[in-house]
């Protein structure tokens, strides 16, 4: 069976007009005698208005309830999307994650999939229909609604298209993805095509056209992704696996200013309690790759990373672990840092790529809080307000 699954996210659904002209391509798709899956993002901002709407009950929600709350919003646009389409005479039906069974295993909100039986979507792709499915959302072995957190639709996407082993489009409100965001520079290169690495570590770097874990399972599972617009019908780009001609190239500039550094100070240097302490930010859900650990005394150590301001739920969970671990340690949320990250293959076997870097900071008097550096990535974190001295002068010199 000729499948594809096709994701559209929240600006593309943002309204009922948009869900009618998307509502008019999925249909010429479809004319293409292709069986459509379509995953769909709630409308607009709707998920932060949701999130907004619990605070206003409670200072920290209960995560189960918080759940069933949040997975109404692309139960919504599931739902009206498909009424559209047979309205227009295209034979749809909506199926909500435990209907489409996406099964989930985890902690509630930061959920992931666990496994997805395939048996009813191609019941209905054999009927004929196209089958919405509202992502980010699925169901554990309680019973329980979960959903999957930030960029849950990219997860749901993917992870369909890896189980019915085909490839998937994901369209959205960029054309493609660009060497530097054309929000801060409009003049940045459009990728025809690029590696699954370097995505990879463009999305950790904070780009947020897609989410990182989504990449992740394309990887694991050989999915083709064609990421484009949902308005026009210009060449996209397409995420894979990618020869290299070069062993070593810059592909992109990714800068995230909707970051907090996390400082967590006068931590006692304790082997076992700073070892306890470190699993259990993994375990809430904390990428300690980027985690830096620094002396201050032979009694004390700091601890820094970074956390994404969108990442709702995370920063209060690693507070409350903070005070019920290492209570005598001082919290402090630096919200005026931000992440510029360069990406590229071999990036970091070039010592005159950090020679370069440098350079810029230092010629622009810019300090640098903290560097992270990993296979296909450095990063740097610095003060927001340093973010127009440099931008130019790292486009110019990389060719970006």
């Amino acid at each position: 069976m000729d499948v594809v699954v096709q994701k559209y996210g929240g600006s593309s659904v943002e309204n009922i007009e948009r869900i009618k002209y998307i509502a008019k391509r999925i249909i010429a798709k479809k004319q293409e005698k292709k069986n459509l899956v379509v995953v769909v993002s709630a409308m607009g901002n709707t998920t932060n208005k949701l999130v907004c709407l619990s605070k206003e009950v409670s200072n920290i929600p209960d995560k189960r309830e918080l759940d069933v709350l949040l997975s109404t919003g692309e139960q919504q646009t599931a739902s009206l999307l498909s009424m559209v389409l047979k309205e227009l005479g295209c034979d749809s039906i909506s199926l909500m994650g435990y209907q489409a069974k996406i099964y989930t295993e985890g902690e509630h909100t930061r959920s992931t999939i666990k496994d997805i039986d395939k048996s009813s979507i191609l019941r209905y792709l054999k009927q004929g229909k196209v089958v919405i499915v509202p992502g980010f959302q699925g169901i554990d072995n309680k019973g329980d609604i979960t959903t999957l957190g930030r960029g849950g639709s990219d997860i749901t996407a993917v992870a369909l298209a890896g189980r019915l082993n085909c490839k998937c489009e994901i369209y959205t409100d960029v054309e493609g993805i660009y060497s530097v965001d054309p929000r801060i520079f409009p003049n940045g290169k459009k990728i025809e095509y690029i590696d699954y690495n370097e995505m990879l570590s463009l999305s950790a770097s904070g780009t947020k056209v897609l989410d990182k874990r989504a990449i992740k399972l394309a990887k694991q599972y050989n999915v083709p992704i064609y990421l484009a617009s949902s308005f026009t019908d210009k060449k996209g780009t397409f995420i894979g696996e990618v020869s290299k001609v070069e062993e070593s190239k810059i592909t992109g500039l990714s800068i995230d200013e909707n970051c907090i550094l996390i400082n967590i100070l006068n931590v006692a240097n304790d082997e076992y309690k700073i070892i306890n302490f470190l699993n259990a930010l993994i375990h809430i859900g904390t990428d300690i790759n980027i985690v830096n650990i620094s002396n201050i005394s032979s009694k004390a150590v700091n601890v820094s990373f970074i956390c994404s301001k969108d990442d709702y739920g995370l920063i209060d969970s690693i507070e409350g672990l903070i005070y019920s671990e290492i209570n005598s340690a001082e919290f402090v949320k630096d919200e005026d840092s931000m992440k510029i990250t360069l990406i590229g293959t071999g990036i970091n076997q070039v010592t005159d790529y950090h020679s370069r870097i440098l350079k810029i900071f230092f010629n622009n008097n810019i300090s640098i809080k903290q560097m992270i550096n990993t296979e296909f990535s450095i990063s740097y974190i610095i003060n927001k307000t340093d973010k127009n001295k440099f931008i130019s002068d790292i486009i110019e010199e990389f060719n970006l």
